[in-house]
């Protein structure tokens, strides 16, 4: 087992984090702010196959709310990644022709498995916090406060803590020990309709291809699906194929030989690779990649007692809006926040009660856990028959603001969804927006209706 140390003397608490991803890293980095706390992280992976594309190779994309989170952490993402870190200057929308826009304007893009080296990096180098690598999560004593974990060769390791935090991702098993163990703590997911695969595109080989390709965020819309592609600083896109999973437009009805591969590409996505596809040997490739689906995750809350749940463990989500590791990094902004809340006045040193803090953290962070998955499955990455009056609703809501907004500035506002970015309004009050929103557009859709039936019914007992 590979790990790190540099424990400074001194009485502290304990923290242990299940799971070394961006989220679990990054706590452990706000944990080590002079906040009280000794940090153990246990992470699965061995540390030689951290980053790199052999795990987890496709390309996160953070927004502000995501690199206010890292800034905030200490983190100077620049500094850590390098140039495996892209700032991007738009996107790229390829159709009969293609067409930019200022969205994902600075965003920045990252393989995740890059993302997730850098701030484990960071984080083994910081005093009070210990890495430990190829170490799985096993059981948790939540009486003795106690968390067991499993080397690869077998070996036993027993961790004891004050606060236990659950960034084991989608499958927690940290979820899964107080879904079993606590009455009234229960877990809902739900998957998302549609399915994906990836796929690399070498960007300046597409038709048309400049230089500035290789810093736009790519996307292709078809009849039965779509293609999004964030570029990676080697010059690809790290696409993602997004179709329905089941029925007659399912990867599975569609390709079943590399040359169905060669010609769904062909025929779909010409700016891909041509009208031929891909070579034969990336055909066979993306023919063997496993189908995946994304889930949502929905806890009755996010915290019990010393144990509470981050990132994908809390609310995994559709990747419809981009949000996940975005919302993830949040999350530790804002348990840093609450904990800071918590010790101020209080003497250098002083232990806190951790599940006050829990308590706290769960009061103030649970209506966003859900408001972001929600938002989530309401956007466009859903099933098609959603898409129709999701996108309806968005740009009646545009012309709204335009129009009727200049007379009422505070009813017609601009979509609330367009702040999702960005950490000036919380999930939950983009939510209540979404849905404020929606009632003033069919309320005036159905009085428009109103209006029409009874300029017609008029006319008609005009001419009686």
């Amino acid at each position: 087992m590979a790990s790190s140390s540099n424990q400074p003397a001194g009485s502290k608490q304990r923290a242990v984090i299940v799971g070394g991803g961006p989220a679990g890293a990054l706590m452990a980095l706000y944990l080590s702010q002079d906040r009280g706390f000794k940090v153990d992280l246990f992470e699965a992976f061995d540390e030689n196959i951290i980053g790199g594309p052999t795990v987890r190779s496709w390309n996160v994309v953070l927004f502000d709310r995501g690199s206010d989170a890292l800034k905030a952490g200490g983190v100077d993402l620049q500094k850590e990644a390098g140039e495996r870190l892209l700032t991007l200057a738009g996107s790229l929308r390829h159709h009969k022709k293609e067409k930019t826009s200022k969205f994902f304007l600075d965003s920045l893009s990252i393989c995740r498995g890059d993302f997730a080296k850098a701030l484990l990096n960071k984080a083994s180098k910081v005093p009070n916090v210990n890495v430990h690598f190829g170490c799985t999560f096993s059981k948790v004593d939540m009486e003795q406060r106690v968390a067991t974990f499993e080397r690869g060769n077998g070996d036993v390791v027993e961790s004891e803590y004050d606060m236990l935090i659950g960034a084991d991702g989608v499958n927690s098993r940290v979820r899964k020990e107080l879904e079993e163990n606590v009455p009234d703590f229960t877990v809902r997911q739900r998957e998302d309709p549609m399915a994906f695969k990836t796929i690399l595109i070498p960007i300046m080989n597409m038709e048309g291809a400049d230089e500035g390709w290789k810093k736009r965020f790519h996307v292709t819309n078809s009849d039965i699906g779509c293609i999004i592609a964030p570029p990676r600083s080697d010059g690809m896109l790290t696409a993602t194929v997004v179709l329905p999973s089941e029925g007659k437009t399912s990867f599975d009805a569609l390709m079943k030989t590399t040359q169905d591969v060669r010609d769904f590409f062909g025929h779909y996505y010409p700016s891909a690779f041509g009208h031929e596809g891909p070579s034969e040997e990336v055909a066979k490739e993306f023919l063997e990649r496993r189908t995946q689906q994304l889930r949502s995750t929905y806890c009755s809350r996010l915290a019990h007692g010393s144990i509470f749940l981050i990132g994908d463990a809390a609310h995994s989500m559709w990747a419809s809006l981009g949000q996940g590791v975005n919302a993830a990094l949040e999350d530790c902004q804002v348990f840093a926040q609450v904990l800071d809340s918590a010790t101020e006045g209080k003497a250098v040193g002083q232990a806190v009660d951790v599940p006050k803090v829990l308590e706290a953290y769960n009061e103030r962070r649970f209506e966003d856990a859900v408001a972001v998955c929600e938002l989530s499955e309401e956007g466009m990455g859903g099933a098609r028959s959603m898409r129709p009056a999701f996108a309806a609703q968005l740009l009646m809501t545009v012309l709204l603001n335009k129009t009727l907004g200049l007379l009422a500035p505070k009813v017609f506002t601009p979509p609330s969804l367009m702040a999702i970015s960005g950490n000036k309004m919380s999930y939950g009050e983009i939510l209540r927006g979404v849905k404020r929103e929606a009632t003033v557009t069919k309320a005036l859709f159905v009085a428009g209706v109103v209006c029409a039936v009874a300029v017609v019914a008029r006319k008609v007992v005009m001419r009686v």
